[in-house]
């Protein structure tokens, strides 16, 4: 289980909805089975259960009431399609459509951690120039020096063969000074070979290595894009993100907890969504340094629950 704060957005047009609007049927239990939806919702993005809740689930999140009457208004939901009825529970309807699938999830999280570990190779490994026999990408440079190296010395190998055999079919004195060029050539190779020894091992960064900022395989983005309040117009945010990071070499690390605390803010939650800046905007206008300063501590922790309609 995640040990930090999970929040889930519930849009304004929550009350709105028809699905929830149907609920007036119930009359004065219509209260009660809303709240075991929003509870519902809680427990699919704490659990990261894809929307799915087991039915022995249903009388803990309806406490203090019974269980009987949790399965009731369970069932109730259903009648309304706010969820389905499915073997061993229910699951919340749309779900996956509004939310990142645990394996999605999962991924980013992997990938997020891998970045991290190439971020720590750079920064120790080739600028420090200290290899470790044990990172992987360290591991793929030697191998690719050592593989280069090789393929250095047999075609330098060969072409002083060939220069050997076209001596051999001249005169004396073309020998004479084919020699002393074949002499200069091998001294001028030994001094390369030094110059090779003498570069620090790691500098090279390995193939295949190099993730494009802004991408799917940008870690970093993908942490601001997985907190930002309004995920929309994401190839501008694309743009906007290389832009700020690459460009004006802003800390990515500053720039999430700057969308985390803009995310947070009581007085943009109190607005329609529509007032929430596009990603890119909010790159492109440095927002983040309004909010450098703020300490986590000071995050408003907002406790509404999410809903499948949110933006």
């Amino acid at each position: 289980m995640p040990t930090v704060d999970i929040y889930i957005q519930l849009s304004v047009n929550f009350a709105g909805n028809p699905k929830v609007r149907a609920l007036k049927r119930f009359r004065r239990d219509a209260r009660a089975v809303r709240d075991l939806y929003v509870q519902m919702l809680l427990y699919c993005k704490g659990q990261r259960s894809d929307g799915f809740v087991p039915e022995d689930e249903v009388g803990l999140l309806v406490f203090p009431d019974p269980e009987s009457a949790g399965q009731r208004d369970a069932k109730r939901l259903a009648e309304v399609g706010l969820v389905e009825i499915v073997p061993g529970g229910y699951r919340v309807t749309g779900w996956l459509e509004r939310n990142a699938s645990r394996a999605d999830i999962e991924q980013k999280s992997q990938a997020k951690a891998r970045g991290a570990r190439l971020a720590n190779h750079r920064r120790w490994h080739v600028e420090m120039a200290n290899p470790d026999p044990k990172c992987e990408w360290c591991l793929t440079t030697d191998q690719t020096t050592d593989q280069t190296t090789d393929r250095d010395r047999d075609k330098k190998s060969d072409q002083r063969s060939d220069r050997g055999s076209d001596t051999e079919r001249v005169g004396g004195a073309k020998r004479s000074d084919s020699k002393e060029e074949e002499e200069e050539e091998e001294e001028e190779e030994e001094e390369e070979t030094e110059e090779e020894k003498r570069k620090p091992l790691g500098r090279q960064e390995p193939a295949g290595a190099r993730i494009e900022p802004g991408s799917d395989d940008d870690p970093d983005f993908c942490a601001f894009w997985d907190v930002y309040p309004r995920r929309v117009a994401k190839g501008h945010a694309r743009k906007a993100w290389k832009t700020a990071t690459v460009k004006g070499q802003a800390d990515p690390k500053v720039i999430i907890l700057g969308a985390e605390l803009y995310r947070d803010d009581p007085q943009r939650m109190s607005r329609p969504i529509e007032y929430t800046a596009h990603p890119g905007t909010w790159l492109n206008g440095e927002r983040w340094l309004e909010r450098a300063e703020e300490a986590p501590s000071h995050q408003r922790r907002f406790t509404y629950p999410a809903s499948p309609w949110a933006d």
